[in-house]
């Protein structure tokens, strides 16, 4: 497992299929400025469970869990939250992401905040993954 080729390949495949809303990893600073934009989503990776590995293994499954963040001015249109989670549900159906054994699938999703005209809302995804010992 490799949290940030993860990610990044969940950016990615977000990017593609949403073309008309901004997609990027989350910064590094402590805060995202949503200013011009209808839409965004960015994503991060937040955690990850292990199972227990058996004696003298070389590998242990994993899963990491990845926040997607959405942030739109509409709660309902074509741009709104609701809508954009229900297509970043739709655009991870079926994608594998490299080194993990099947597509993300969301754990959770949450109202956030609603302020200075902006809806927030979250999405845990996880997706199992291996994790081998010396990689």
């Amino acid at each position: 497992m490799n949290e940030l080729e993860i990610e990044q390949a969940i950016v990615d495949r977000l990017k593609s299929e949403l073309e008309d809303v901004m997609v990027l990893l989350f910064p590094d600073v402590d805060e995202f400025e949503f200013r011009d934009a209808k839409a965004a989503i960015v994503c991060r990776f937040s955690s990850a469970r292990f199972d227990t590995p058996g004696n003298g293994a070389t590998f242990q499954t994993t899963y990491p869990q990845l926040e997607v963040l959405v942030f739109s001015r509409s709660l309902r249109d074509h741009t709104g939250v609701l809508t954009l989670l229900r297509r970043v549900r739709a655009a991870l159906t079926g994608f594998v992401p490299p080194m993990c054994s099947r597509s993300p699938y969301p754990i959770d999703e949450r109202f956030l905040a609603h302020d200075e005209d902006v809806w927030s809302y979250g999405m845990t995804l996880e997706v199992p993954s291996i994790y081998q010992y010396g990689s």
